[in-house]
């Protein structure tokens, strides 16, 4: 059975109003919107997939593509090879012996492997499009079929100076709903052109030379 829904509202005022007045969708249509984790506690252990983001229009939800970054502070070292302890032994200088704490984003195909928290939490990410953002849902709306519960997050889009704002609703859902939302916008593979990322990533930057055709200069980890 579908029940009206609540919810906890998050006003976000980053973008910048460019140009000639016009409706908020079209001012900044590629200008991402980026929420972290600590304001959305609705959605506080749901695993990634299972966040769907919504505009409402016409009387209707509409699933509109979101992201889900997840993120952590983690020892530097991580970054670039796993807290390898054999570097730390036969080198003067390591992130082991002076410890340097970034918050990343987290992937098990890298070093820094997966978040230790799999489900989101205050330091991650939820990002989606201005231009998917639009009109407010009334008070009395049903939430969407397959949400859990009766709560989700309103997320207000504001120009500033303008006047103009626009809404996007974040919920979570039972698994129905692709995180595209049917329309991907990016796609990327990563190939590092000399070879496996785990066996051949350039972790000390040593000068290029000839017998290492594919350049081994400072910071020098070429990809397609």
């Amino acid at each position: 059975m579908r029940h009206l829904v609540s919810f906890s509202l998050v006003l976000v005022a980053a973008l910048r109003a460019g140009g000639a007045a016009q409706t908020l969708p079209d001012a900044r249509a590629f200008e991402p919107v980026v929420v972290t984790g600590e304001a959305l506690e609705p959605l506080g252990g749901a695993t990634p997939e299972y966040v769907a983001a919504f505009r409402y229009e016409d009387g209707a939800w509409v699933p509109v593509p979101v992201q889900v970054d997840e993120r952590e502070e983690i020892d530097l070292a991580w970054a670039y090879n796993g807290r390898n302890n054999i570097r730390c032994q036969t080198t003067d200088w390591c992130f082991e012996r002076r410890p340097v704490y970034v918050t990343v984003y987290m992937d098990e195909g890298t070093y820094v492997g997966r978040d230790s928290d799999p489900f989101v939490d205050e330091d991650d990410e939820v990002v989606f499009m201005a231009q998917d953002a639009g009109a407010r849902a009334p008070a009395d709306a049903l939430a969407p079929p397959g949400v859990r519960g009766s709560h989700g997050v309103e997320v207000a889009v504001a120009v500033p100076g303008s006047g103009e704002e626009a809404y996007a609703y974040l919920f979570w859902h039972d698994g129905r709903y692709p995180p595209d939302a049917g329309r991907p916008y990016v796609a990327y593979r990563f190939r590092l052109l000399s070879g496996s990322y785990h066996e051949t990533y350039d972790l000390d930057g040593i000068p290029f030379d000839n017998e290492n055709p594919v350049g081994d200069a400072l910071g020098a980890n070429p990809e397609d």
